[in-house]
């Protein structure tokens, strides 16, 4: 473990920032782009999703059923080395399904972020659940 270079979190909050936007434009296909070829979701109370293919039918399932928008908030980040990351943060969700009332839900997560051979940092790891 080594102190967090502010670069590396600069990088890491603009991806975050990329992931806040397509969801709220609805982007499953940019949702997806963020996640590695190998990546793994571990969803709460549903199964573990592996490869970013699977992970983008995911995220479009998820926003059919009326997730709109959400805001993450990361609260601790620690670079593991030259090409690993991990990030705890928590969530506010933006849900409006359709026919049905706007609410939103608070979670907190867990991302391993690994940098790929490109340069660009993308989700290796993300599991999350609820506040409640």
């Amino acid at each position: 473990m080594v102190q967090a270079d502010s670069g590396i979190r600069t990088e890491i909050d603009q991806v975050n920032r990329r992931f806040e936007e397509a969801l709220e434009q609805g982007d499953a296909a940019a949702v997806g782009s963020v996640y590695t070829d190998d990546a793994v979701l571990l969803p709460p109370n549903g199964p573990m999703t592996n490869g970013r293919d699977a992970i983008t039918k995911f995220w479009q399932g998820v926003m059919d059923m009326g997730l709109r928008g959400i805001e993450l908030r990361t609260l601790s980040f620690v670079q593991d080395g030259d090409d690993a990351a991990h990030e705890i943060g928590t969530a506010s969700l933006a849900i409006k399904p359709e026919g049905g009332e706007p609410m939103t839900d608070s979670v907190k997560y867990v991302v391993v972020w690994r940098r790929e051979a490109a340069g660009e940092w993308r989700l290796a790891v993300d599991i999350w659940n609820g506040d409640s």
